[in-house]
C-alpha cells in the first residue's frame, strides 16, 4: 500500500492539526510519501490523504486523483465547524467541493462526526479520534485504523484501481471462462499467462474484488482452472467495504428471461444500452448477452426491425464493438445486419 499524505498550509499553521499529522505519518512508515504543491502526482499511489485545507490547491489535488483514477479521503481537522469557520463564502464552498468529491471523509472528534453527518449526504464518513489529544485510543491503534481505512477505502472503489491494461486482462479471463475452445488459440493463451503469472498478490485481490462487484467472478475462477494457474488465496466475501451501488447490485450473472428468444436478445442489448447512459453496464450483462448471441434461437431481421423501430440500432451497432473487447465474441456471431461494426 503507498499513500500520499498532504499536509495543507492551514494543517501546518495548526500546532495540534500538526502534531496529529507528524504523528500519522511517522506510523505510516515507508507506506506514505509527502506530497507537496510543487509535486506531480506519482500515478502508482494507492490513495491520496489530504490533511485540512480550505484552499484552491487543495480542490484541485482531489479533482487530480480522481483523472488519475486514485481515490482520496479527506481530513477537514475540524475546519468545516460552523465556530471554526471564519473563512470567506468562497472558501466554505471549496470546503463542501472536497467533501462532496473525495471517496470519504475522517472526522477527528464526536462533535465533527455529528456536525458532517447532519450536513452530508451520500459519503462515506469515519471517525477515528486524535490520538494526541485523547487517551481513548493509543498512537499505534489511531495509525492501525487509519491503515485499515485506507484499504476499506481502496477495497471499496477497486474499479479505480483497474488500469487500461490490468482491464484488458480481465477481459481475456472473463473470454477464457465463457469459451473453452480458446484453450486451442497457443498465442492468446500463452500471452494471458506470461502476463497474469507476474501478478502480485495485492492486483489479484484487486482483479478479483473487480470482477466479484462486476458479477463475474465464477468466470474468472473457470478461466483460472482452466490455465491450470494458482493465485493467493483470498475469501473476497470476507472484504469489507463501504455499502455501494456496485454491491448493492445483483452481483450474479443477469439474463432477461421475459419473451421468446428474440424478445430476450433485445431486451438484453436495451438494457446494456441503458445502463451506457448511466455509466459503466455490469461486465456479467455483457456475458449474458454474449451466450445469447451464441445460443439463442432467435429472427436476426425481427430483432433489427426491433432496434430500428426504437432508435437503438446505431447504439447496437456500437455494442458490438464493445462486445468484440470485453467477451471476445467473434464476427460469426454478430448479428448480420450489425456486422458492418464502426470503427470507434
Amino acid at each position: 500500500m503507498k499513500i500520499g499524505l498532504y499536509i495543507s498550509s492551514s494543517c501546518a499553521k495548526d500546532p495540534l492539526a500538526y502534531a496529529f499529522a507528524n504523528l500519522l505519518s511517522e506510523g505510516l512508515g515507508n507506506r506514505v510519501q509527502t506530497l507537496t504543491r510543487h509535486d506531480k502526482l506519482d500515478p502508482t499511489l494507492d490513495l491520496v490523504h489530504i490533511l485540512g485545507g480550505n484552499d484552491l490547491y487543495s480542490c484541485r489535488l482531489i479533482s487530480t486523483t480522481a483523472s488519475k483514477h486514485i481515490p482520496s479521503l479527506y481530513s477537514p481537522l475540524g475546519e468545516i465547524l460552523p465556530w471554526a469557520n471564519t473563512q470567506s463564502s468562497m472558501r466554505f464552498v471549496l470546503q463542501k467541493s472536497m467533501m462532496k468529491s473525495s471517496q470519504a471523509i475522517h472526522a477527528w472528534s464526536k462533535t465533527e462526526q455529528n456536525y458532517l453527518e447532519s450536513v452530508l449526504q451520500c459519503v462515506d464518513l469515519v471517525f477515528i479520534p486524535n490520538a494526541v489529544v485523547t487517551r481513548t485510543i493509543s498512537k499505534e491503534d489511531m495509525c492501525d485504523k487509519f491503515i485499515k481505512l485506507y484499504q476499506k477505502i481502496i477495497d471499496t472503489h477497486v474499479e479505480m484501481a483497474i488500469d487500461r491494461g490490468l482491464r484488458q486482462d480481465v477481459y481475456s479471463l472473463l473470454q477464457i471462462g465463457l469459451d473453452y475452445n480458446l484453450l486451442q488459440d497457443k498465442p492468446f493463451i500463452g500471452g494471458v499467462t506470461s502476463r497474469i503469472q507476474t501478478f502480485s498478490e495485492e492486483q489479484w485481490r484487486h482483479i478479483m474484488l473487480y470482477s466479484y462487484d462486476q458479477g463475474i467472478i465464477d468466470y474468472i475462477h473457470n478461466a483460472l482452472e482452466r490455465l491450470q494457474i494458482r493465485i493467493p488465496l483470498m475469501d473476497i466475501r470476507q472484504i469489507k467495504t463501504f455499502d455501494n451501488s456496485i454491491r448493492q447490485a445483483d452481483c450474479n450473472e443477469e439474463t432477461i428471461q421475459t419473451g421468446n428468444a428474440t424478445d430476450i436478445v433485445y431486451a438484453t442489448i436495451s438494457k446494456i444500452i441503458e445502463d451506457k447512459k448511466r455509466g459503466c453496464p455490469l461486465l456479467s450483462r455483457y456475458a449474458s448477452c454474449y451466450k445469447l448471441l451464441h445460443n439463442a434461437d432467435y429472427d436476426e431481421d425481427k430483432l433489427v426491425e426491433m432496434l430500428k423501430r426504437n432508435h437503438l440500432f446505431q447504439k447496437a451497432k456500437k455494442l458490438m464493438t464493445d462486445m468484440q473487447e470485453i467477451t471476445g465474441l467473434s464476427e460469426g456471431f454478430i448479428p448480420a445486419l450489425l456486422y458492418s461494426v464502426p470503427n470507434n
